[in-house]
């Protein structure tokens, strides 16, 4: 019984963008509406419709949106059952997603947080890798958010606008959240993530990353490629003897 009190209790789609476009990957992913609800209940279905039309999925929680779905409302229901079979009720387990008539978005919109962290360290740089943008065409803004849950969007805080954010000591038992807005052809297409642990402080008290970019950013045949670096401790750039570092190429 105690452990029913622990079952994850909200349903989430993540992945894409939001309204979604064709190709885009879906995800059914169960969290829970407070910190203490973290244990996956033992029995798990999930039912996918198109509009209002059940369709067969064999994928589960995973779901690639195709071109008939332009125009239509996808949705997800996930069943959760205990141990004795006995099916769990509650109210946030369905997640809905529009998807777009727009099929000309190029290369689709998502995004990631990089790296991804965990545990996360006061003073992480986080960045948001996402493709290439064509300036002539399209523009993207940035917003970081702290959440209280992984699905607490409802009641998150606005903390940053940067493509680039360093966690604070406010951000401590927060887990941290980013949504980048693509406009094109003046529509907006979001997609967010959020970290997947909370916020803490270093048993140091110093957190170290690196930072690598290949170069150029646009890689064409017989291109001449290189790297820039940077190392940072707590957020802040620092210097670094390069005879320090190791470089492989794959």
């Amino acid at each position: 019984e105690l452990a029913r009190l622990r079952y994850m209790d909200v349903v989430t789609l993540q992945g894409g963008s939001t309204p979604a476009l064709t190709d885009d990957e879906l995800e059914a992913v169960l969290s829970g509406s407070v910190p203490e609800k973290d244990l996956l209940p033992p029995v798990v279905q999930y039912e996918w419709f198109r509009d209002t039309q059940s369709f067969d999925n064999p994928r589960g929680a995973q779901y690639t949106v195709v071109s008939n779905d332009a125009g239509k409302r996808l949705a997800v229901t996930a069943q959760l059952s205990d141990d004795l079979g006995e099916v769990l009720v509650f109210p946030e387990l369905q997640a809905s997603r529009q998807v777009s008539n727009n099929t000309t978005v190029p290369d689709g919109w998502s995004i990631s947080l990089t790296p991804q962290a965990s545990p996360l360290y006061v003073g992480q740089r986080l960045d948001v890798a996402h493709r290439p943008i064509d300036t002539s065409l399209e523009s993207v803004s940035y917003e970081w958010f702290r959440l209280e849950t992984v699905s607490g969007w409802k009641t998150a805080d606005s903390i940053g606008t940067l493509r680039s954010y360093s966690v604070t000591e406010d951000d401590i038992g927060s887990y941290i959240g980013v949504r980048a807005i693509l406009t094109f052809n003046n529509e907006k297409y979001d997609a967010d993530v959020v970290s997947s642990s909370t916020a803490m402080m270093a048993p140091s008290g110093n957190t170290y990353s690196l930072d690598a970019t290949i170069l150029p950013l646009s890689l064409y045949l017989d291109s001449e490629l290189d790297y820039t670096y940077s190392v940072l401790r707590n957020g802040s750039v620092i210097d670094v003897d390069p005879s320090q570092l190791s470089v492989e190429w794959y």
